[in-house]
């Protein structure tokens, strides 16, 4: 990814916002923070610098004006989540191509019931509570 942002600067605007209909109007909006976590990729200098221009003080992210959560995957939805249920559900039975697998993905991702998406939003309450009880230490939640 490295490589690929250092070949094409435009390459990450291109991967970032690539619906720019829908995503151009509401990235300066002051209610949209941009979330991303602290993996090395995302400390990239150019990474930075679009972070900077496209959400002044709006980011959460290293070197941001606010930092991602220590251990935070435990209060992040799409981490302990979306993606298993996402997983469980394409891979139910053998994928047969890119399409297929493609198709099953934004099929998942699309219907996931409403009363559970209701849930999820009640888990996020119950662990920062525990987040909050435990100083931040690292949670396990079955």
């Amino acid at each position: 990814m490295l490589d690929r942002i250092d070949q094409d600067p435009q390459f990450l605007g291109n991967v970032l916002f690539s619906d720019e209909a829908t995503l151009i109007g509401t990235i300066r909006s002051p209610q949209v923070i941009f979330q991303q976590d602290g993996a090395p990729p995302h400390w990239n200098l150019d990474v930075w610098n679009s972070l900077k221009e496209f959400f002044p003080d709006r980011y959460i992210g290293h070197g941001g004006p606010f930092c991602w959560p220590p251990r935070s995957p435990d209060i992040t939805p799409v981490d302990f989540f979306l993606w298993g249920y996402v997983k469980d559900r394409v891979f139910a039975t053998p994928v047969q191509d890119l399409h297929d697998l493609r198709t099953r993905t934004l099929d998942t991702i699309a219907t996931v019931p409403i009363d559970m998406l209701d849930r999820m939003w009640h888990e996020i309450e119950y662990r920062l509570d525990i987040v909050r009880a435990t100083n931040g230490a690292h949670i396990e939640v079955f």
